[in-house]
């Protein structure tokens, strides 16, 4: 083999992120050739919703079909190459592929391409017809957007309609149907070919969803399935197993899998169709093919089987390459156990499931994926960070992959107090005209954290304080590295309950009048967060807010859109690991505000060489750099609070001096 070029097969959940680590780790005379029908990723897992009523997603509707070659523009030029196609045959013999090319005019050639390694990430298809719960037709956006339309049409013409098949997805789209059209007088019925619903797992879990479609009026039938269906005019006639015939305007078949795999070599997949792989997830007559996702033989599909995949995967193929033999590879080692979340409509609470052997609460179901279906996490994985677990709560690499680090050398030097209900870390002049609030990431109170606070209180005499939020149950410092399901559940959890952000929010409209009437003196305030709690300040900086001026530090979460609704001076600190568009986003918007103290005293700075949470819980004050990025921070905190907080209370044009 002389070529030096890796082809990666399939651009959504598997291929994007291991494309991105290739190009970052390969040697520099190395290539990427990857394969895609669709220049988007489509966040099917919403798919449900998005059948039915994509504007429940909210903001994060527009995310679900996201572009996926910007992403790629970084990288030097000629190491990249994307083809708009699907492979229709594969040589392991001569190391090529050949791909049907597909372009806008939707003409179509066949290209053949050489590989060094072959990586297939194509997943799967679903068997029961193309209504949108997985790519659809050519497999482009294009061909994608027109199924969910068809199929979102037919729904809300149809007054009878049939799901058959009862696993995750026919009981979430039967309860987003049921969600939205209980009122209508629509008839849904949801067959289950088992005794019970959800069948992968406990009958308890089964008969907890069979609870709640029930209540929304749809009719649960066990112990049946479709044996044949007939189009008669407007009417579809279906013959069930018990023998019994019924008419539906609608049927949706919701179950199976169906491999994409047609272009691989028949000795190469099982009998299903999958391909077969050893422990190291190549081809065990071919070491230079590879597989990962939803497409290998090991089973249990789904993307929280991505991340192992993927770990064995790109670590084997650079020992490859390197020349290193078996002995340096990372063996995937499979796990059958069985994690579902199942999300009944977007109703509160209405959901079930089941991880680590555990049934899974409603209001856990809702919380970590039935209020948005974890869109969230889907520009991340576009973007490069692959994190694909847990919702995109942290949207940075750092938050992942960092674990805080703790110094034991401070004492902090203000005391704790009760205001407003919450345990409060109170710090500088109690007789202060200004004050700070302070929201802390979300491990809490830390050393370096309240050593901020006690900087900005002593050097530009404010009264700082910071609530605990999480009313004495922060995250676990341990759950970092999150490399265990346990970990990401718990993670989801405190997502989903502690760092609720609309809970954070109540919570300050109830801290800042009880703060108030604690200390009488107080004439303004700033709003200063760290990473969630930048989130939270975002969100605390639009109109009716409570502060003079608002900071963001290593925020996470980062949306431009929050930059359009701030209408007070506001700054943000960036590390190099928030995502760099989305700053540079918010940063033009705070300078086209039409508020025009937003538009002239905002500032927005990034730190290069610095890690998401250098500032707060995660900072190593041991480094000499960070140590001394650490307190030219702080100085530019203090700087910007004299210049937009004293100023404000004092009524006065001219700032104090600077440190």
């Amino acid at each position: 083999m002389t070529s030096k070029n890796i082809v990666v097969l399939g651009a959504s959940f598997a291929g994007l992120p291991m494309t991105h680590y290739l190009i970052k780790h390969l040697p520099e005379e190395y290539t990427i050739t990857l394969v895609s029908p669709s220049t988007h990723l489509y966040w099917n897992i919403a798919a449900p919703r998005a059948i039915v009523d994509p504007e429940l997603l909210g903001k994060g509707k527009d995310d679900l079909f996201i572009p996926i070659l910007p992403a790629f523009e970084k990288y030097p030029s000629g190491r990249f190459t994307f083809v708009q196609g699907k492979a229709v045959s594969t040589s392991p013999e001569t190391n090529t592929v050949t791909v049907q090319t597909i372009n806008e005019s939707m003409d179509v050639k066949q290209v053949n391409i050489e590989y060094l390694h072959l990586i297939v990430a194509t997943g799967s298809s679903t068997a029961g017809g193309d209504w949108a719960f997985k790519a659809a037709g050519s497999g482009t956006d294009v061909a994608t957007r027109a199924a969910l339309g068809s199929t979102r049409d037919k729904i809300a013409a149809a007054n009878r309609i049939v799901i058959s098949g009862a696993g995750a997805t026919g009981c979430e789209l039967a309860g987003e149907i049921g969600s939205k059209y209980h009122k209508s007088g629509k008839h849904v019925t949801l067959l289950s070919s088992a005794s019970g619903l959800l069948p992968a797992a406990p009958p308890s879990v089964g008969k907890a969803a069979e609870g709640h479609l029930t209540k929304m009026g749809v009719e649960v039938r066990n112990n049946v399935k479709v044996t044949s269906e007939t189009k008669k005019g407007d009417v579809t006639e279906l013959v069930l197993s018990t023998g019994e015939t019924i008419e539906t305007d609608l049927h949706i078949a919701t179950w199976g899998l169906v491999p994409n795999t047609s272009f691989m070599p028949k000795d190469l997949l099982d009998g299903s169709g999958w391909i077969v792989t050893d422990k190291y997830l190549k081809t065990p007559t071919h070491s230079n093919i590879w597989a990962l996702g939803d497409v290998t033989h090991w089973g249990n599909r789904g993307i929280g089987a991505v991340a192992e995949h993927y770990k064995s995967v790109s670590t084997n193929v650079l020992a490859a390459i390197t020349g290193k033999d078996e002995s340096s590879f990372n063996e995937y080692k499979h796990k059958d156990d069985l994690a579902l979340i199942v999300p009944l409509g977007p109703w509160f609470g209405r959901g079930t499931g089941i991880l680590f052997g555990w049934k899974v609460w409603g209001v856990f179901a809702w919380a970590l994926k039935g209020r948005t279906y974890m869109i969230s996490m889907a520009r991340p994985i576009v973007e490069e960070f692959f994190c694909p677990h847990i919702p995109n709560i942290m949207a940075s690499k750092a938050c992942c992959s960092i674990p805080p680090v703790v110094t034991s050398d401070y004492t902090p030097k203000g005391t704790y107090s009760e205001i407003g209900g919450l345990k409060t870390y109170v710090t500088g002049d109690k007789n202060a005209k200004t004050a700070a609030l302070v929201i802390f990431d979300i491990f809490g109170f830390y050393p370096q954290t309240q050593q901020g606070a006690d900087i900005i209180a002593a050097a530009g005499n404010h009264l700082v304080v910071m609530p605990d939020y999480f009313f004495g149950s922060p995250m676990d410092i341990k759950v970092f590295p999150t490399d265990t399901p346990e970990k990401q559940a718990k993670l989801g959890a405190f997502f989903g309950n502690e760092a609720d952000l609309s809970k954070a929010q109540a919570n300050t409209l109830k801290f800042v009048p009880a703060l108030k009437e604690e200390y009488k003196s107080i004439e303004a305030m700033a709003v200063i967060g760290y990473c969630w709690g930048g989130k939270v300040t975002a969100l605390l900086s639009g109109e009716n807010t409570l502060f003079k001026t608002s900071i963001q530090i290593h925020p996470a979460m980062v949306d431009p859109e929050n930059a359009k609704a701030i209408t007070i001076p506001h700054m943000i600190l960036a590390s190099k690991d928030e995502p760099a568009d989305a700053i540079a986003a918010s940063a033009e918007n705070l300078k086209n505000s039409s508020n025009e103290a937003v538009k002239t005293r905002s500032v927005v700075d990034t730190y290069p060489k610095m890690f998401h949470g250098w500032m707060a819980a995660r900072a190593n004050l041991s480094d000499p750099e960070n140590a001394s990025e650490y307190e030219r921070g702080y100085k530019q905190i203090v700087n910007y609070l004299q210049d937009n907080l004293t100023t404000a209370a004092n009524d006065v044009g001219k700032p104090k001096a600077r440190i």
